[in-house]
């Protein structure tokens, strides 16, 4: 009797072939290959990877994208520009991680060996303020402290117990904790935690509060994809708003806690739409507020690298500029930083005057701001606001404006 002899290598292909037939008609495709290994140089199996499209940051749908134990991985993706998370297992007690931007091209793409870092399990508990029981499926979003870099964490969401429990990189971390919209709850940030080993965070409550929500429009049509975020009018300090992107009707809805808040719009740059801040919006119940977006011949939007910086380091904002007519525009830009409290402001760079093309594409830049070594002391840990101003040079009227939060320490 003649006994047939398949080898893993050959299982693999015919994987991938029966793999390209069940696919979809999406053009081209490739296959991903490479080798996830730990600290030691091993193979780490059992890494769930995800593909996300770069453009839009829509999963692609994949079929035998887990590791195998060596660490291996070949999996068949159209052709296309992604990001690549790898996801890995608690149990491994490694940092997941997300490289971005890999030209996926035919017939293949190896990007080698993957090296993950050692992590420590950062836990704790979600809670009700109210009464001290425990919130289901909150979602938990770990950052840098200092990058702003986001840190990959699988099964991030708290049990029926409250309890959730992440693996992250030793460091200083911002903790972010988002219930679902439906239990109206205020979501809370846990800011600068110093993570220099496995860590229990103790129970984190989360106080109640009401819906705010509305439409936002441009100039009357609903507009898609607007960002809604609040500060508290006391102190200045952002209030995460999760889900509180506009939709394809312009709705949007966030849980504010009751009291006087600052609520800006956010549109998508390109949109030929200004920024919008709301000063004074009194939330004392379940609140409707419409946000109209005024059109502007230029965007200015801020991104921040971080939201702490040390004292005598650089703060690093970037700041992004779009033309949105057909010919150039004069503009007068002044950055600045305000201490929301007091009202204070404090010119950071000289004002800039110039002459923006016109573009398709946002120009950008980074400031830097050097922090005083010898700053008042009563200034650390409060919360401050870069501010970026594009003003009309001759008419001195305010074409559009935005801001971040950071803090020093």
């Amino acid at each position: 009797m003649r006994t047939a002899y398949f080898s893993r290598h050959t299982f693999q292909v015919l994987a991938l072939l029966a793999s390209i037939l069940a696919l979809p008609d999406m053009g081209s495709a490739a296959i991903l290959s490479g080798v996830v290994r730990d600290p030691a140089g091993l193979g780490v199996g059992g890494v769930d990877l995800d593909i996300l499209d770069a453009a839009t940051g829509m999963k692609i749908s994949t079929a035998n994208d887990t590791t195998d134990p060596d660490g291996t991985f070949d999996i068949v993706v159209p052709v296309g520009l992604y990001h690549v998370v790898f996801n890995v297992p608690q149990v491994k007690r490694l940092v997941s991680l997300r490289i971005r931007n890999i030209d996926i091209v035919e017939p293949s793409t190896d990007v080698g060996d993957i090296p993950l870092v050692s992590g420590v399990r950062l836990a704790g508990r979600v809670a009700r303020a109210s009464n001290g029981s425990f919130v289901f499926d909150a979602d938990l979003d770990v950052d840098d402290s200092f990058t702003g870099d986001r840190v990959i964490t699988p099964d991030d969401n708290s049990d029926a117990a409250g309890n959730f429990s992440v693996i992250v990189p030793l460091g200083v971390h911002d903790i972010t904790v988002e219930p679902s919209l439906s239990d109206i709850l205020v979501s809370e940030r846990v800011l600068a935690v110093s993570v220099t080993g496995d860590m229990d965070l103790g129970t984190i409550s989360l106080q109640g509060g009401f819906l705010v929500s509305g439409t936002v429009t441009q100039g009357g049509p609903p507009i898609e994809g607007v960002e809604v975020d609040a500060f508290s009018s006391i102190d200045g300090g952002r209030i995460p708003t999760p889900g509180g992107d506009s939709n394809n009707v312009g709705f949007y809805s966030i849980v504010l806690p009751v009291g006087d808040h600052t609520v800006k719009a956010s549109p998508p740059l390109g949109s030929g739409r200004a920024h919008v801040l709301l000063l004074g919006v009194m939330v004392s119940g379940p609140t409707n507020l419409d946000i109209d977006l005024p059109s502007t011949p230029i965007s200015v939007a801020v991104g921040s690298t971080g939201s702490v910086v040390d004292r005598g380091g650089f703060f690093r904002p970037e700041v992004f500029l779009l033309n949105n007519t057909a010919g150039p525009v004069e503009i007068r830009a002044i950055v600045a930083v305000t201490l929301p409290r007091s009202g204070a402001t404090s010119e950071v760079l000289p004002p800039v005057q110039r002459m923006i093309p016109p573009t398709v594409f946002p120009l950008s830049g980074i400031a830097r701001i050097r922090i005083p070594a010898n700053l008042n002391p009563r200034l650390l840990g409060l919360p401050l606001h870069f501010v970026t101003t594009v003003l009309d040079p001759s008419s001195g009227q305010v074409r559009d404006t935005d801001r971040i939060e950071f803090r020093i320490r």
